[in-house]
């Protein structure tokens, strides 16, 4: 019997950008990572990125606009996953879900009949 190796979840991830637009150039500016208040953790920036994070902010509002925080903070499904009777792990990410070893689950990790026996029961055929 297949069992279940991690449930289906919903993962949420928050991402914050502090970012700077050029007043000269449209689309064009720096954006740095920070927290949901907009503070930079400069420590964790490369020495590149720490000099030019340094530049726009004592710009001053000359060259690029008064920095905002964007939130890129999305979220997404990891599917189940089982562990398949051969030991092969198996993702239920799709309407039928196929182990390497040949083996058929639907996305709750039900076993299925091989293909050859589907629609046996209603007389249908490819």
């Amino acid at each position: 019997m297949a069992e279940v190796i991690q449930q289906r979840q919903r993962v949420q991830v928050e991402r914050f950008c502090l970012e700077f637009n050029s007043r000269s150039v449209a689309g064009w500016g720096y954006a740095f990572d920070c927290d949901r208040r907009g503070v930079v953790n400069v420590a964790a920036l490369t020495p590149a990125a720490q000099q030019n994070y340094l530049e726009v902010k004592a710009d001053a509002g000359k060259k690029f606009h008064p920095p905002y925080i964007h939130d890129w903070s999305h979220s997404y499904t990891e599917p189940t996953v089982l562990r398949c009777d051969c030991g092969r792990e198996v993702i239920l990410d799709g309407f039928t879900c196929e182990c390497e070893c040949g083996v058929l689950y639907n996305q709750s990790g039900q076993r299925l009949a091989s293909k050859s026996q589907w629609g046996e029961e209603t007389g249908e055929s490819f």
